[in-house]
């Protein structure tokens, strides 16, 4: 099979248009598409990675059929998109066989479109109906069952497919699930040290994240016109996981909503008050601060160095306004972990007396 299929434009005129042949979506456990506009460089990087994560498993032919969905008709990023040299995505030409063809989809708006305001940058809303478009071809005409999206400027950690491949059971178990994400916002290198602890969050961080078909039905009805993650959720890099992880080994349960909510309300209960932020990075064990506004929220987390900003009145990677934090210090060979944690509560959630 030839590395790259190309799937016909779509055009803002025939919205309602599907595009290619149906696949054969049978033992399918969701459709990757990398979204692209006019970065090649930034795309050559990010194939890459996925392929030679892909590659390392016969059994991702079939389960993560690749996909390739540009913005637009730069010339450059057309050419790397259909490209058959095994070079280019530094792999060997054995390896470059044993991956699922890349199908290549190309969506085209018009140059000029209206905006809201006269003032507002246009390119909002192509990227609202470039989402759109990759929505529709992969859940309406192609009924594919969860699809995963990646942005071309990400690369994707060694256990990648492992980890969306035991996160999509989780889908279909709890219905309060919006999505499962491979991003962290405060996952940097001084708050991460277990590559087996996952959690939820009531911040939808709309990077390298997966969705259902059924989840698709429900928004595509009301999907804006810009502004598409904003909608939806109504920096110091982040380290990507290095251990290959085999998540269909890994009990997941406690990720389930009832149990997580009382482990949650009995870790906050248990955790220490701490009535000052300073030195809390030398804090041990659990220890937790509290905050009853927004502005107290944004220097706790400056105190302990993550990103501060909300979205939507959502603190982010939050759960039920409750943030974990793993602590960390600086020193001269990077940073140590001495065993601490701290959860950023709302004030409401203080179950226990200052210690």
């Amino acid at each position: 099979a030839r590395q790259h299929q190309q799937a016909d434009q779509h055009t803002d005129s025939d919205a309602s248009t599907c595009i290619g042949p149906v696949p054969d979506s049978t033992g399918v456990v969701a459709a990757v598409v990398v979204i692209t506009h006019n970065r090649p460089e930034y795309l050559k990087k990010c194939m890459s990675s996925v392929m030679q994560v892909h590659v390392k498993d016969p059994s991702h032919r079939q389960k993560f059929p690749l996909h390739i969905s540009q913005d637009g008709n730069n010339t450059a990023v057309t050419d790397l998109a259909r490209s058959t040299d095994p070079a280019k995505f530094n792999m060997s030409h054995m390896d470059l066989s044993l991956i699922l063809p890349v199908v290549h989809m190309q969506h085209v708006m018009a140059d000029t479109f209206p905006t809201r305001k006269k003032t507002e940058p246009a390119a909002y809303y192509r990227i609202a109906s470039h989402y759109k478009f990759v929505m529709r071809q992969i859940f309406d005409c192609w009924q594919y069952p969860k699809l995963i999206v990646l942005e071309d400027d990400m690369q994707i950690a060694v256990d990648f497919f492992s980890y969306f491949e035991a996160g999509a059971k989780l889908l279909d178990d709890d219905p309060k699930l919006y999505s499962v994400s491979s991003w962290n916002d405060h996952g940097q290198a001084r708050h991460v040290n277990d590559p087996l602890r996952l959690e939820r969050s009531d911040f939808f961080p709309g990077l390298g994240w997966m969705l259902t078909n059924a989840v698709w039905q429900s928004l595509k009805g009301n999907w804006p016109a810009a502004y598409w993650d904003d909608w939806m959720r109504l920096s110091p890099p982040v380290k990507l996981n290095d251990v290959a992880v085999d998540w269909s080994k890994q009990d997941l349960d406690y990720l389930q909503r009832h149990r997580y909510a009382e482990e949650l309300d009995q870790k906050v209960a248990s955790a220490r008050l701490l009535k000052s932020s300073e030195g809390v990075h030398l804090a041990q064990g659990l220890v937790k601060m509290t905050y009853g506004s927004r502005s107290e929220y944004e220097e706790l987390a400056a105190a302990v160095d993550i990103i501060g900003d909300w979205k939507d009145g959502v603190p982010r990677a939050s759960y039920e306004g409750i943030v974990k934090v793993r602590l960390s210090v600086l020193q001269d060979e990077g940073y140590s972990f001495l065993g601490g944690e701290c959860l950023l509560v709302p004030a409401s959630e203080v179950m226990s007396p200052t210690t």
